[in-house]
């Protein structure tokens, strides 16, 4: 029956979850930001994560011959910050930021 089942699960359930935290096996920390990884269905997402926009930004420094510091910039000024001001995360819109990089630091061919 099921309430046999029920009671075992209500008795054993505190327990459990000390033992195996809801993140599973995954660093308190990790290394690369969660949408470094993943991708929505199209893989076409406009927006990227502050902390995954940081990890390209000496790669793009480097790319358009410009400093590290110059891409931040724009980086910055390209986030977006919570809807209505608590919803959600901030995120970096990445088509405004392209545009921004190449009319303001150009590719060097």
């Amino acid at each position: 029956m099921i309430a046999p089942a029920l009671a075992v699960i209500r008795r054993d359930a505190p327990r459990i979850e000390l033992q195996f935290p809801v993140r599973g096996a995954a660093p308190a920390d990790p290394a690369v930001p969660a949408d470094a990884v993943t991708a929505s269905g199209s893989g076409l997402d406009p927006h990227i994560s502050p902390a995954y926009a940081d990890l390209q930004v000496n790669r793009v420094a480097k790319a358009r011959g410009v400093s590290a510091d110059q891409v931040r910039q724009l980086v910055l000024a390209n986030q977006d910050g919570r809807v209505l001001g608590f919803i959600g995360e901030a995120k970096v819109n990445v088509l405004q930021l392209n545009i921004a990089l190449d009319q303001k630091y150009p590719l060097k061919s």
